[in-house]
């Protein structure tokens, strides 16, 4: 949907150990980060390696793969993705 790639950046940037940050400077973080994040998706064990670094680099390399997606889609507000975005429900 529409703000479905403002999700993934906010998700990337949660497991690169941005989660404290405020949602819009956590999107920023991923927005600011999207020349790693197409180079790991394209060229994940020859590239940068951008992924490897992350606090989980395994769940970040997948969405790494499903950003790229979604802007290759052309219109990622139709993109479908099947990665699980982590909510914290801790004050709830």
């Amino acid at each position: 949907g529409d703000g479905g790639l403002r999700w993934m950046f906010i998700h990337i940037a949660n497991l690169c150990g941005a989660n404290k940050m405020s949602l819009d400077a956590r999107e920023d973080y991923g927005r600011n980060a999207l020349e790693g994040i197409l180079d790991s998706a394209r060229n994940p064990v020859n590239g940068s390696r951008w992924w490897a670094d992350a606090e989980n680099p395994y769940q970040c390399l997948a969405t790494c793969f499903e950003i790229s997606d979604a802007l290759d889609s052309g219109n990622p507000a139709t993109y479908s993705s099947s990665i699980p975005i982590h909510q914290d429900g801790s004050c709830n």
